[in-house]
């Protein structure tokens, strides 16, 4: 290994040899592997790699959308590029998405943060630091795919999720939910907040906390991401709490402009509007009546029968 590091820095990563944008982007895909076989020595070229030189941007966009696109966020690694991450936050909406990446490097970026975040390497409080400043640059789509990606990892995730990255998690989320709460226009969080729905179909949350934030963000925005999962798991739980299901259901189905996705819907809606209508619950009775009557008016009839 010292053989091959030393051929490296002698042939390629002197840029006065070898400034070969195709070189620099191998260095990024393979830059965790280097790390691994010596750190002391990556974190030496760091500069060389990821050249900070303002006329070789060129070459360091190309390290490092090799490096964001094909690596996972190591802890070593990120103690390295910790200003890597940085500099390409303050990037985000500054450049053109190269389609010919397999992925967006911000989307990508966005994941980094956030499974570094529940990691605990970075710290929802520390003001101005990476966390503070990714949601401080990032659009309603770039934050709502870290979001979407955080539901996506807990629906993959196979028995219990650790109590702490539990609690990071939700500490996260209430603190994203405060923002948008205290905008002017929480429209301008749509696909942040509605991409709850992963979370809240992932089951890993406990129930009334989960319940809670999914009315918030109903209440928010009447949208919620993926309907059809998260339906799903309303109608799984309407027997132990009917009111709060069909007051979801509600909210879902009334917030929907197309008409085919009420449609497309329809079996699970039918499931917890009959345990409502079949709970003990006068409340919850009462609001799937009510939603009844408003789908028939609205010209769906499917359920009318489930009134008599």
């Amino acid at each position: 290994a010292p053989r091959i590091l030393q051929h490296l820095t002698r042939r390629h990563v002197d840029l006065n040899r070898d400034s070969s944008v195709a070189v620099r982007a191998v260095y990024g895909q393979w830059f965790p592997w280097l790390v691994l076989l010596d750190a002391q020595w990556a974190a030496a070229q760091k500069s060389h790699i990821f050249s900070v030189a303002p006329e070789q941007v060129h070459l360091r966009d190309a390290a490092w959308e090799t490096y964001i696109i094909f690596c996972q966020p190591y802890d070593k690694v990120f103690d390295i590029l910790k200003d890597e991450y940085g500099w390409a936050i303050e990037r985000i909406g500054s450049q053109t998405v190269d389609h010919r990446h397999l992925r967006d490097p911000n989307q990508r970026l966005a994941e980094h943060i956030l499974e570094l975040y529940w990691r605990g390497k970075l710290a929802l409080d520390e003001s101005g630091g990476l966390l503070d400043q990714f949601y401080a640059k990032a659009d309603d789509a770039i934050r709502g795919h870290a979001i979407d990606f955080v539901g996506r990892s807990l629906m993959n995730s196979e028995g219990e999720v650790s109590a702490q990255i539990i609690d990071r998690l939700k500490a996260l989320w209430e603190h994203r939910v405060t923002t948008a709460q205290t905008a002017l226009s929480p429209t301008e969080f749509t696909k942040e907040l509605s991409a709850f729905g992963w979370w809240f179909a992932s089951g890993k949350f406990e129930l009334n906390w989960a319940l809670s934030q999914l009315k918030v963000v109903l209440d928010l925005v009447q949208k919620v991401e993926p309907d059809h999962i998260v339906v799903e798991r309303l109608a799984g739980i309407t027997e132990s709490h009917p009111l709060d299901a069909v007051y979801c259901l509600n909210a879902m189905l009334l917030g929907v402009k197309k008409g085919w996705r009420i449609m497309a819907l329809r079996d699970e809606a039918r499931t917890i509007l009959e345990k409502a209508l079949e709970s003990i619950d006068p409340e919850a009775r009462t609001t799937a009546e009510e939603l009844i009557n408003r789908l028939g008016a609205r010209g769906y009839w499917e359920f009318g029968d489930l009134l008599k």
